[in-house]
């Protein structure tokens, strides 16, 4: 490794440390004052100050928030490589001029700046959409960096093969569109596309990496008419399902509200599926509206906000079938890449869970319009079938989550002493790590206490601080 390739590496390892440093010690003040006061300012600031540069600028506050873990999985899911993005920036950062000599001179937000994130500066969420909204040029540099250096490991990553079936009486013209839309063809590639499948039967639209694929699969059966079917091959040889290599199966209760909502929407003769589409679909189901309303969610809330902000939803006279947006796509891409990574399927929980992140501000307002936290509606979903209040003479036996006891260790306990079967147990131990508690069985109570004792010597035996308490 050459020298200057080996200083830039130390360098940005120093700023890295010191951006996560002031980030744990701000979080753990208890008094906080002056408009710029979140942990990610005091990130920046420190950043900035230790630059020697008079004023905090939208690169400083850039840098800071890519340590924040949540920002890290946002920009992860949209295929951008974290590390090669720091990297550019911090090269930008070295190359601004030192303005401030006294070392104690406070560094002051840049005007501009101060004026963009003005009603978001605690929530790091929108303060990247701020800077998103309108880079700057190094900002924007630095993310097509990211962005190249992200499609360069997906090039190596295991692909899934798009293939498209069409039958008698399909609308050709219509699957074309589609082709163009989600797959980034030419008219002349979809066209070439479709005439192969419709002569053949089937025809190849392309290769993809498995995260993506399913997601530009899903959207593309919203708008797919009779005649015509999309799938995903793991393989030239092997068909397969929405399974494929990663992992992950997404459940036909998804697919099915995936049409419904596309369904309202043409119905409404709006020209796009939002998410607002998608969660009143979502809460209009008996077992999510029961779940909402045992939560004491204000179902009722949730529909008008929805109401309101559909009728701000763009109409388009005589078309077949509306367009999904953006913000449909990256709910399924949130969805899919936490399934992955946990192993589970996803189903109506997991996409709720996705729009508090990657939804339209329409479906934000809706859920908060619940008056309910997130954890409590998440729990209410994923608690559901097991959460009935026990009856008289029995307990339930409630497991909690910690940041010490290994995911492999809560597996253990549930198939040692409670029985689960693997698989149970892992989507168990992954709905106690989520929600930070889930009721794991209900029992009468001398049984249920004897269970627990059992757990608490299996946990000793673990020497694991792992908490199981009988409600």
């Amino acid at each position: 490794m050459e020298d200057g390739t080996l200083f830039a590496s130390v360098a940005i390892g120093v700023a890295a440390i010191v951006a996560a440093f002031v980030q744990r010690r701000a979080r753990r003040q208890t008094a906080r004052t002056g408009p710029f006061s979140a942990p990610v300012w005091a990130a920046a600031h420190a950043l900035a100050k230790s630059r020697g540069h008079a004023e905090l600028r939208e690169e400083h506050l850039c840098f800071a928030l890519l340590f924040d873990a949540s920002i890290e999985r946002r920009l992860a899911t949209d295929r951008v490589n974290v590390s090669a993005l720091r990297a550019e920036l911090d090269a930008h950062l070295a190359t601004l001029a030192t303005y401030r000599t006294n070392e104690a001179a406070n560094v002051d937000v840049a005007p501009s700046l101060a004026a963009r994130v003005n009603g978001v500066r605690d929530d790091v969420d929108a303060l990247l959409d701020v800077l998103l909204e309108k880079p700057t040029a190094a900002i924007e540099r630095a993310l097509a960096v990211g962005r190249a250096t992200k499609r360069e490991e997906l090039d190596s990553a295991p692909s899934n093969v798009v293939l498209l079936k069409v039958m008698d009486g399909a609308d050709r013209g219509a699957l074309v569109a589609t082709l163009e839309r989600h797959f980034a063809l030419s008219r002349a590639a979809a066209t070439f596309v479709v005439e192969s499948a419709a002569s053949d039967g089937h025809a190849t639209v392309g290769v993809y990496p498995p995260e993506e694929s399913m997601v530009l699969v899903e959207a593309a059966k919203m708008e797919l008419g009779d005649g015509a079917s999309i799938e995903l091959r793991s393989d030239a040889e092997s068909p397969k399902s929405v399974t494929a290599d990663a992992h992950v199966t997404i459940d036909k209760s998804v697919e099915l509200a995936l049409t419904l909502a596309a369904t309202m929407a043409k119905e409404s003769g709006h020209g796009e599926v939002t998410t607002s589409h998608l969660l009143r679909v979502l809460v209009r189901r008996d077992h999510i509206a029961d779940a909402f309303a045992a939560a004491g969610a204000d179902i009722d809330a949730i529909e008008a906000v929805l109401e309101k902000d559909l009728a701000t939803v763009r109409t388009l006279e005589g078309a077949d079938m509306p367009l999904a947006t953006d913000g449909i796509q990256r709910v399924l891409r949130n969805a899919v890449t936490t399934a992955q990574s946990a192993g589970f399927v996803v189903d109506e929980a997991s996409v709720i869970r996705s729009m508090y992140r990657e939804g339209d501000m329409g479906t934000l307002r809706a859920l908060q319009a619940s008056k309910r936290t997130r954890s409590e509606l998440l729990g209410a979903l994923f608690n559901r079938k097991k959460t009935a209040r026990p009856k008289a003479g029995e307990k339930q036996i409630v497991l909690y989550d910690d940041d010490v006891t290994t995911m492999e260790q809560v597996v253990s306990l549930l198939t040692e002493v409670f029985g689960f079967d693997f698989d149970s147990a892992r989507e168990q131990m992954f709905e106690v790590h989520l929600l930070g508690e889930s009721v794991i069985a209900t029992r009468p109570a001398a049984e249920a206490d004897e269970l627990v004792e059992r757990a608490h010597a299996f946990v000793r035996k673990m020497g694991a601080p792992l908490r199981v308490a009988v409600r």
